[in-house]
């Protein structure tokens, strides 16, 4: 088993059925698209790279620690790598509903939190990967690491690996190694060894929590009514506007912040 963070906990504990922490990405490409048995092959033959993608989450019973990862052993490639189309020739609206509703579905906990869409059918001849990965596995910069790995030239070609998962442990065993783990001096200071290993991105997840809760301050005064006030229900949509890279890093230099790319 290997223990989650606790600020990747959070992301589990705050999911409802109004607010789903999964992280989705569209990616549009031009020409026919792939066989989609090339395509699963591609996707199989990288999965050794990201193992994170073939565990799935296990709660530690009266939620006496923090989730822990085990593998799954009933993986099965077929159910994350989904395969559909939109009426070609498809319009730009249409796949935006399409990820409106595959975003709007919450991720099954009982298996590995990601699913890969391809999508046929756009017009002049394009296709589209619809990405989707839960919040608890990557953050906003690492959530491209599957799509990065797809797409590099690191194991091209590489024969397809039986893959053999862990037993998984019984839910006893989980409660006796969660306990025995904050008992313990190491696990005592586990937390503060994973802050140090990683300043960064400790120092940004508390920027967030500060910006989150200045920004959460002046919702506590009534406001007035508006189209962008009221409840919040399950159903997504899903949009986007184009920019060149040039006018996006334009707008970072002014207003500060970063700008992550993938290709």
């Amino acid at each position: 088993m290997e223990w989650m963070s606790s600020i990747d906990a959070s992301f589990l504990h705050v999911e409802n059925a109004t607010t789903p922490m999964h992280i989705g990405g569209v990616s549009i490409f031009e020409g026919p698209p792939p066989g989609f048995e090339d395509l699963r092959a591609m996707v199989a033959a990288k999965l050794d790279l990201v193992p994170r993608y073939r565990q799935k989450v296990r709660f530690v019973p009266f939620a006496a620690g923090t989730p822990a990862w085990v593998d799954d052993s009933h993986f099965s490639l077929d159910y994350h790598l989904r395969h559909t189309a939109i009426p070609a020739p498809g319009s730009e609206r249409q796949l935006r509903q399409l990820a409106g509703r595959v975003f709007s579905q919450q991720l099954d906990r009982n298996k590995p939190l990601w699913e890969l869409w391809v999508v046929e059918g756009l017009k002049h001849g394009r296709w589209a990967l619809l990405s989707k990965v839960h919040h608890c596995m990557v953050d906003g910069v690492a959530a491209t690491d599957l799509m990065s790995v797809m797409f590099s030239d690191e194991s091209r070609g590489a024969a397809v690996r039986q893959f053999s998962a862990q037993p998984e442990p019984s839910g006893l065993e989980v409660l006796v190694r969660s306990l025995a783990r904050r008992a313990s001096p190491a696990g005592q200071l586990e937390a503060v060894r994973g802050a140090l290993s990683a300043p960064g991105q400790t120092l940004r997840s508390l920027a967030e929590v500060a910006r989150a809760a200045v920004a959460a301050s002046s919702s506590l005064r009534p406001v007035a009514a508006s189209s962008l006030t009221g409840p919040i229900g399950p159903h997504r949509r899903w949009s986007w506007a184009n920019a060149s890279l040039a006018e996006v890093k334009t707008v970072r230099a002014a207003l500060g912040g970063t700008v992550t790319t993938s290709c």
